[in-house]
């Protein structure tokens, strides 16, 4: 397919403003045009394909590389070591090199939650959340292993290199568009992914469709896909998973489950594992608790809301949907207790136990997530469950109501307060919050079990206790022995590999709509009072009712909600916008409703 030059086109170069070392070592296909290269130098060997008026070779240094067809290099200083694929674009770069000793970020070690290494993860292209979830939670290795040969650097397909400083040993993935970059080393950028202007990366992997722009500076971290990271923001042995979205702050031994955002200048998230995170201006956080150095790591369940200037101290555990208000020094652990406030009074953490539960901001969080979903691959690598009700938070819930109603009965001091994981609670709040949980449980197993008669659940269901406990294994809600049998596979040296782990993810991942719903059925009994062993036709009219019911109590809520979120006080001096997202709001939520009841009227026919 190649060739080599013939006089007569070396002679056309060299009257074209190029030369080379060794015109031998210069090879090209049939067709190739010399009228398409000029002002060129070439070194080593280096293989040219066919170029046309669009495309071509000028002003540049090729050293060692392999230029496929409709490929533009223009203005170049320095191109060496790379296989440039078809139509790709390299405009007015510095330094593009490929030394041939990289992994082009694969095998980094992240030191995710402690700075010490104790979480360490090792980064792959396409390594899944799940993947790093399990290593960071201690399995018995860090991750991915370094083939034995070095891989070629690849400039692929249509991708585009445009006004690029310096560019290291990285591999630029088909369609992905790099534009202004200072420095690039050591990595990869996934397909269709932009790298924008004034951005400094060392030893990184950028997803698919992901966006690193506006003067990012990150060093060992790895990039999901659809993952958005911009304006000045900072990051060091972070990994940052799918859908996050990350602005002005700092992030040092993140991990970043599904859907993190943190907007503001001054937020710094440290040593913490979450997902679902919405972090507040000027967010804060110390992993230097007892002055050995940063060993200490926190844990914010899903959906979790930091307020603006909220400080906290490591250890500290919070459960999903917590919002944390103030400054925390007493290492609180609510992750028993779902949709609380975590807030500060007189220096004493105190929580809010299912607050959230009716809150606007919540039902809006169940609809956003999935709506935001950037990703663009055919299969994504991150398995996300997006919803604000799932096993996980249920379980919680569950047993929040069996705490709170254990402290009510024993609390007979005259204090208008109980004390619990290192937190307050309010007699009042408590009550107020054994009834929100309820509600909400209700509304959830019901669902699960509307769901399944409309797919065809035959009755009498037999009943068995189920004894699943479950995990949030960033963004996949999934049975924890699961988690531990991947884990323990994995230290036995039994389950090898990236590509292993992630079959046996995908495994649980096809099993868990069977698995939840059998998890359901066992919980009835308590929580619907139905007769244990089987579930009749009776018992589940009363179900569907109830769910119904508690689920049309929850709309209620959270109109009211709303309506205080865009009541007249909160609108300012734009009643005519605020009252127009009131209005959508609203007609979101009765639809919702009408929904309901249409299904209701369904099912119970069908009963």
């Amino acid at each position: 397919m190649y060739r080599n030059l013939t006089e007569q086109e070396i002679a056309a170069l060299v009257s074209n403003g190029c030369s080379s070392e060794d015109w031998n070592a210069i090879r090209v296909k049939d067709g190739f045009v010399t009228s398409t290269v000029a002002l060129s130098r070439f070194t080593g060997n280096v293989s040219l394909g066919i170029f046309d008026g669009e495309s071509g070779i000028r002003n540049s240094v090729i050293c060692d590389c392999s230029v496929s067809d409709g490929c533009t290099v223009r203005n170049v200083g320095y191109l060496s070591g790379y296989r440039i694929g078809q139509g790709a674009v390299i405009d007015g770069c510095g330094t593009v090199s490929s030394s041939g000793k990289s992994f082009f970020g694969n095998g980094t070690r992240v030191n995710v939650m402690s700075e010490t290494g104790e979480n360490a993860i090792t980064v792959r292209e396409g390594m899944s959340a799940q993947v790093a979830f399990i290593y960071a939670s201690g399995a018995g290795c860090s991750g991915y292993a370094c083939p034995e040969n070095f891989p070629e650097g690849e400039i692929g397909e249509g991708a585009v290199l445009r006004n690029v400083l310096k560019i290291s040993d990285v591999t630029v993935r088909k369609h992905a568009c790099l534009e202004g970059c200072l420095c690039l080393e050591d990595g990869t950028v996934g397909q269709g992914a932009h790298v924008g202007f004034g951005v400094i990366c060392r030893h990184f992997i950028i997803s698919p469709y992901s966006d690193v722009d506006e003067g990012a500076n990150l060093h060992r971290c790895y990039v999901g896909e659809g993952t958005v990271i911009t304006r000045a923001f900072s990051g060091s042995d972070s990994f940052f998973s799918s859908n996050c979205h990350f602005e002005n702050g700092e992030a040092v031994s993140l991990f970043a489950g599904p859907c993190t955002v943190s907007h503001h200048k001054s937020a710094l998230l440290i040593g913490l594992m979450c997902s679902f995170l919405n972090a507040g201006s000027g967010t804060n956080m110390s992993n230097h608790a007892y002055k050995l150095g940063p060993v200490h790591s926190g844990l914010l369940g899903r959906g979790c809301k930091t307020a603006s200037n909220s400080y906290i101290v490591h250890p500290v555990a919070c459960a999903p949907f917590t919002t944390v208000i103030g400054s925390h020094y007493g290492h609180p652990d609510t992750s028993l207790f779902p949709f609380s406030y975590l807030v500060e009074k007189d220096g004493h953490s105190w929580i809010v136990p299912g607050i959230s539960i009716t809150s606007c901001g919540t039902f809006r969080d169940g609809l956003k997530w999935p709506s935001r979903d950037r990703r663009k691959s055919e299969k994504p690598a991150d398995r996300i469950d997006f919803r604000v009700f799932n096993p996980y938070v249920a379980e919680k819930m569950l047993a929040a109501v069996d705490i709170l109603s254990s402290m009510l009965q024993e609390h007979t001091e005259p204090s208008e307060y109980m004390e619990y994981g290192r937190v307050r609670i309010g007699v009042q709040a408590a009550h107020r919050g054994i009834g929100l949980y309820r509600m909400a449980l209700k509304s959830y197993l019901g669902g699960v079990m509307a769901d399944w008669l409309e797919s065809g659940l035959e009755l009498p269901l037999a009943v068995r206790p189920s004894g699943i406990r479950w995990c949030d294994a960033a963004g996949m809600v999934m049975p924890l022995h699961e988690i531990e049998n991947i884990s323990g596979r994995i230290s036995a040296g039994t389950l090898c590999g990236n590509a292993g782990i992630e079959e046996a993810l995908d495994a649980v991942y096809a099993l868990l709509p069977d698995i939840e719903r059998q998890w359901a059925a066992s919980l009835l009994p308590s929580v619907f009072g139905t007769s244990d062993g089987q579930v009749t036709v009776k018992d589940m009219r009363h179900i569907i009712r109830t769910w119904a019911s508690e689920q049309e109590k929850l709309y209620e809520a959270i109109r009211k909600d709303a309506f205080k979120e865009f009541s007249p006080a909160m609108s300012m001096n734009k009643p005519e916008s605020t009252r127009l997202l009131l209005d959508d709001f609203r007609a979101i939520v009765d639809r919702s409703a009408n929904e309901l009841k249409i299904r209701e009227e369904r099912i119970a026919s069908a009963l």
